[in-house]
């Protein structure tokens, strides 16, 4: 069984939020493109949908784009027509269907419905396969006959599938939902996009009708797949919604019903801590199709084929968008502002990020637009959640990972990189005066930031800094003190100058040498502390 069709048969983890806005979106006329990375299971979600739209007062039609088969409105209508009339309530009613409205449906393109119901009711046991599919072909390719004499297809104009559409709304009073999967691979891109705009700017002539187009972020060149912006902005009606990862780490219902399936589908899985397996999948179902296609033995294997699926899954994301940032002036200013939050633990909390944000955007005129345009180039995501909607994330952890090494080890980023993190790394430093709720989230960054002082080698100074600001959290070692006071001069020279910070871990190192009756060192220290006074006029009548 191919990957393919094990994620078809897959329950659908996770994704009872997307399923919820995807419902009440086709509640209204209108057309949602839903955009994704490869393997987020957009195609899953779908299937799942038009499941339980079918259960509601919906028809679904759905078609997979590829280039062989190229008319993809005319394969989502004759889709939908096969599966109404799949439905035995509706096939035994097809006669009296097509005797009662044979008239409406005697001219122009509705002609091809009263074909599809007369067909339907000659044989209550035809198969239906490929039925509705032919007929409406056939009408294409006479009507096109008559006007070139070519035998190529023409695609379905907006006015044939309103005349098609208009009287199955009637029969059967249902909404209607057209889903248009994979649609980057259509081969008739142009016209389906004349299609949907036209749909778009006369929705309220139509039956009521919404449209879903799934569809990658970028082409496989790379580059981006942009039909979506044009429909989105072309109308009110239409919206783009970037399918996020499962909800397994917030939804504990979830969680339990994936374990519980690979417990039950890779009995070696009830081994591994609950924890690690939805660590290793990290909410991207591309995991779950890398296990089910290579049919993994051991924890081992499954840790390899997790790594390979999440390295895959930002591709695009390191050869493409990433480096985009470095061609043009904009982008560079774009860069600036990434590299500060790659330098910066993972924000995960909106009261984290008030106290970090003034440093972040400090030098940034126009600091929340460009966290705007970072948001909608797809390079971050603003917070988990209604409570963290304004926090800027990179996404889930194995993104955040893969954004700062590739700013700490790619030949292109590292020199840009290296100049950035001096001056925010610094600015930091400088914030910190004393030892409360805003000093402490700026401390608590630089204290994690000495592998990125070591990797980009930026110098004794900024080791100085990292050893300060890890003495505010009582981590200290022997030579803690002879590091402060052999860099103190050259640390309170900085500009901005982390003079503040310098102050206070001094005053640490004091109080463990009175504690330790260290008195060469006590008095070391006093005398840095009394030359630090002196030499900066802020510290004068303030108690540090």
């Amino acid at each position: 069984m191919t990957a393919k069709q094990h994620m078809e048969l897959l329950p659908l983890f996770g994704r009872s939020p997307s399923l919820e806005y995807l419902k009440r979106r086709v509640r209204e006329p209108g057309l949602t493109a839903i955009v994704g990375k490869p393997k987020q299971g957009k195609s899953h979600l779908l299937r799942e949908l038009r499941r339980q739209l079918e259960r509601t007062d919906f028809l679904t039609g759905y078609f997979e784009a590829n280039k062989t088969e190229t008319d993809t409105v005319l394969y989502a209508v004759s889709d939908l027509y096969e599966r109404w009339l799949a439905d035995s309530s509706w096939r035994q009613q097809a006669a009296s269907l097509y005797e009662t409205h044979k008239c409406e449906l005697a001219t122009g393109a509705a002609a091809a419905v009263g074909d599809v119901l007369l067909e339907a009711a000659k044989d209550l046991n035809m198969p239906l396969a490929g039925t509705a599919r032919k007929i409406f072909e056939n009408f294409l390719r006479a009507n096109h006959d008559l006007k070139t004499g070519s035998l190529e297809l023409p695609p379905l104009t907006s006015a044939q599938v309103m005349n098609i559409l208009s009287p199955l709304h009637a029969i059967t009073g249902k909404s209607i939902v057209l889903i248009f999967d994979a649609w980057e691979r259509s081969g008739r891109i142009a016209e389906d996009v004349d299609f949907l705009e036209s749909f778009l700017d006369h929705w309220h002539n139509w039956p009521p009708m919404h449209v879903l187009v799934a569809c990658r972020e970028h082409t496989t060149d790379g580059k981006p797949f942009t039909p979506t912006d044009r429909l989105v902005g072309r109308s009110v009606k239409a919206d783009r919604w970037r399918l996020p990862l499962m909800t397994i780490d917030e939804d504990s219902a979830a969680r339990r019903n994936l374990l519980e399936y690979l417990h039950y589908s890779k009995p070696f899985t009830k081994e591994i801590p609950d924890t690690q397996i939805v660590d290793l999948i990290g909410g991207y179902p591309g995991v779950l199709q890398a296990w089910f296609d290579s049919s993994p033995k051991t924890i081992a294997e499954l840790q390899e084929l997790a790594a390979e699926a999440q390295q895959g899954r930002y591709d695009q994301f390191l050869n493409v968008a990433l480096p985009s940032l470095l061609h043009d002036g904009a982008a560079s200013v774009q860069f600036r502002l990434l590299v500060r939050l790659a330098m910066l633990p993972e924000l995960n909390r909106p009261d984290e990020w008030q106290q970090l944000k003034p440093a972040v955007l400090a030098d940034f005129s126009n600091g929340n637009d460009l966290l705007n345009q970072l948001t909608s180039r797809g390079l971050l995501v603003r917070g988990l959640g209604q409570e963290n909607r304004d926090v800027p994330r990179f996404g889930h952890t194995t993104k955040y990972d893969v954004a700062r090494k590739w700013f700490l080890s790619d030949p292109r980023a590292v020199p840009h990189t290296c100049s950035q993190a001096s001056v925010f790394l610094l600015r930091l430093a400088s914030r910190i005066r004393s030892i409360d709720d805003q000093d402490i989230y700026c401390a608590r960054a630089l204290a994690r930031c000495g592998s990125i002082i070591e990797t980009l080698g930026l110098g004794a100074p900024f080791r100085a800094i990292f050893t300060a600001s890890r003495t505010l959290f009582g981590h200290r070692d022997d030579k803690t003190c002879d590091y402060l006071l052999a860099s103190a001069t050259s640390v309170a020279a900085m500009t901005p100058s982390p003079r503040g910070l310098l102050a206070v871990a001094l005053c640490n190192e004091l109080n463990h040498a009175k504690e330790e009756k260290d008195l060469p060192r006590r008095d070391a220290l006093l005398d840095e502390l009394r030359d630090l006074y002196k030499a900066h006029s802020e510290f004068r009548g303030r108690h540090t």
